[in-house]
This record gives C-alpha cells, structure tokens and sequence, in this order.
C-alpha cells in the first residue's frame, strides 16, 4: 500500500495490505452493505477467496472460500437485481458463477463461459447500464492489455 506525498512529491511505502503463502493479484474490492470485501486472484490456492475489511484500507482477513477446487483468475464480484454474479477467466474462457447471497452457495451459471477466446481476461470492475451487465476486459491478442468492452447479461 502507497500513498502519495504532495509536499515532496514522492510515493510512501505504508505497509503491504494482505500477505499469504500465494501470488495475490488483481484485488477487486467491493461493497455489501456496510462492509469492504475483496477477491483477489488467488488460482495457486485452486480457490477464489473472499476478504472483508476489519482496517481499510491495510488489514483484511479471509471470510470463507466462494469457489474451491477450481483455478479461477482476476476474479469479480458484483449484485445486480438482488442477486449475485462472480466473473472470472481460466485458459481464455471467462466464465460466469452466480448465488442468491455473498456467502454463496455459489453455482456455474448456465451460460457459462460467457466468453472465450482473447477476450476473456478482466480489466476492471463490473458495471450497470440500463438493463445490463458489462465487464471490462481485455483482448490478448496484440498483446497483454489491449483493451475489449463485453455485455455480459441483459
């Protein structure tokens, strides 16, 4: 975790906010009612784990595994229409998991993978506009990064 100092215009260490025995990337955080939670990827543990806050933004503690068993990465986390949806990418599919609360149970979603191919990977939060679903994602084919746009439900 960094913060910016103005007056000497330079970037200060404060401490790394969650540390464990694995590669943790892509932290998508998010809000349930009065709590901060986070699903970093964490495909080494064959899991997508779920974070709640107790200091934000430097102390976080695993609430419960939301998918085990399975290697799953840059995992997303949103509730539309009073019901949740978990995006996230394995081998250029981006599949798509749902439940009736955060805790879970959490089910393949029918039409999932929802993606395939080169534009499965996320890159960004999830997002509502109108009567849709959208997550940002990215095309791999020129490259790490490229940037792609996917309606994902309606």
């Amino acid at each position: 975790m960094f913060r910016f100092d103005e007056q000497a215009e330079a970037w200060d260490y404060l401490r790394t906010a969650l540390s464990e025995d694995l590669h943790l990337s892509y932290p998508h955080v998010f809000e349930s009612g009065r709590e901060i939670y986070m699903t970093p990827e964490t495909k080494k543990s064959c899991s997508v784990r779920l974070y709640r806050a107790v200091d934000v933004p430097l102390k976080w503690e695993l609430d419960r595994v939301l998918l085990s068993g399975l290697k799953r990465v840059d995992p997303a986390v949103m509730c539309w229409e009073n019901h949740w949806y978990l995006f996230a990418r394995r081998k250029r599919k981006l599949f798509l998991y749902h439940a009736d609360s955060l805790k879970g149970p959490w089910m393949a979603h029918p039409g999932s993978p929802v993606k395939r191919w080169n534009y499965a990977r996320g890159a960004g939060p999830l997002f509502q506009d109108r009567d849709a679903l959208y997550i940002f994602t990215q095309e791999q084919r020129e490259g790490y990064g490229s940037p792609a746009f996917t309606r994902t439900a309606s």
